[in-house]
């Protein structure tokens, strides 16, 4: 966990700089998750509630076989996963040994891994409040593996790390916004008290 600790303290300060923006960062956290894990790939999956129910957007993510990043995708999926997605915002963490058998995949299972090959699954949510943002998601493809519950706790624990440093961020972000509106109308207000009257 140190180690992936140390990572987010870089990525922190190179998202702060401008060094990395949010896909590099997230791709160098799929990297460092895969060779932990040892597993086919990792992906962040962005998750975007709409009127029609919940998409899946695959921002970034990295194939240990081939040793290539994975690019974003447009959104996937729709109103047929929101049963998943509930389930994995109540429990913050989903394990599939054998994904292609497993009914509680649904559209999922149908529309994104069988055409893919991942035959088993480990997901930890990314969030706050109690609401799901984005999916941490390690796959394995070609054969079903069985997630040891020491992975589905290291996995859990990345995820959590990554929503405190988000919800540090936004908090940061939102103070930074206030502030700058307070100065502007400190400002505005300023401008108002030294103009000279208007001639009588």
């Amino acid at each position: 966990m140190k180690q992936f600790q140390a990572l987010l303290d870089q990525l922190t300060l190179g998202l702060d700089t401008q060094l990395y923006t949010l896909d590099q960062s997230a791709g160098f956290v799929c990297r460092h998750v895969q060779q932990k894990f040892g597993c086919s790939q990792v992906s962040v999956w962005l998750l975007e509630q709409r009127t029609e129910g919940p998409y899946l957007r695959h921002q970034v993510g990295y194939d240990g076989l081939a040793e290539r990043v994975l690019q974003g995708s447009a959104p996937v999926c729709h109103a047929d996963i929101l049963p998943y997605v509930e389930a994995i915002t109540q429990q913050g963490v989903f394990a599939s040994d054998d994904a292609l058998a497993d009914e509680r995949l649904g559209a999922l299972r149908e529309n994104l891994l069988a055409p893919l090959d991942l035959r088993s699954v480990l997901y930890a949510t990314i969030g706050a409040n109690g609401s799901t943002t984005a999916i941490l998601a390690c796959a394995e493809r070609g054969g079903t593996r069985r997630w040891t519950a020491a992975e589905i706790r290291t996995l859990k624990a990345y995820a959590d790390a990554i929503s405190l440093r988000r919800a540090r961020r936004h908090r940061r972000e939102a103070e930074a916004r206030s502030l700058a509106q307070r100065l502007l109308q400190v400002q505005a207000l300023q401008q108002l008290s030294v103009e000279p009257p208007e001639p009588g």
